[in-house]
């Protein structure tokens, strides 16, 4: 039941479902109605009438028992094809609907633009993004120190080392992200000391 809460939008496709099974099994049904009255005798009619519940008087208890056994194969087989497609991009400890329920609560979220540079922004875009994926960062660069000032001194483009912390921050997967952006060569002619993250977004702007 927690496919149905409002807001994650899985309701309307799940009855856009339900209505092409339906139009699916009626289409079925006349087919097979009709071969069932002009067909001549055989082996298989008695076998379609055990399949189709005819030694059950009831036709609404008929109707119920095939609808409620179709609502639960759709269901296992809906909520199935989500957990195969979506698996890849699941994190640990998640589930499929609280991943869905969280993209489309943040997809909601406000639209939101910082401005400012340093370890402070960092910050506030990492607390922000708990809230909504609407961020604009404006990311007022001025460093002029280690690998970054190295690379504005020798290249000329704006030092990427704040930008590579935001960057960090934002994404899905801070920590690993982080790992990435934030390791440093420890020798090479050239690499000594620049980080990772510097060099992938100093290649970026030279696109």
């Amino acid at each position: 039941m927690r496919w149905l809460v409002p807001g994650i939008g899985i309701k309307r496709w799940v009855l856009v479902i339900l209505a092409g099974t339906t139009l699916l099994g009626l289409g079925l049904a006349v087919y097979l109605l009709d071969v069932y009255r002009t067909a001549p005798e055989g082996w298989w009619l008695p076998f379609i009438k055990i399949v189709a519940l005819q030694f059950m008087p009831n036709r609404i208890l008929r109707a119920f028992i095939f609808g409620g056994l179709g609502l639960v194969l759709i269901g296992i087989g809906i909520t199935g094809l989500n957990r195969a497609l979506l698996r890849p991009f699941l994190r640990p400890g998640k589930d499929v609907i609280d991943t869905v329920a969280e993209f489309r609560r943040k997809e909601k979220g406000p639209r939101i633009v910082v401005i400012g540079g340093g370890t402070g922004l960092t910050s506030i875009l990492r607390g922000l993004k708990s809230y909504s994926s609407n961020i604009t960062a404006i990311v007022t660069v001025a460093d002029d120190g280690g690998s970054s000032g190295e690379i504005r001194k020798s290249i000329g483009i704006l030092p990427p080392g704040d930008l590579r912390n935001c960057l960090a921050a934002l994404s899905n997967d801070e920590e690993m992200m982080t790992q990435l952006f934030q390791y440093r060569f420890a020798s090479g002619a050239g690499l000594n000391g620049h980080s990772l993250g510097n060099l992938l977004i100093t290649a970026l702007t030279e696109i």
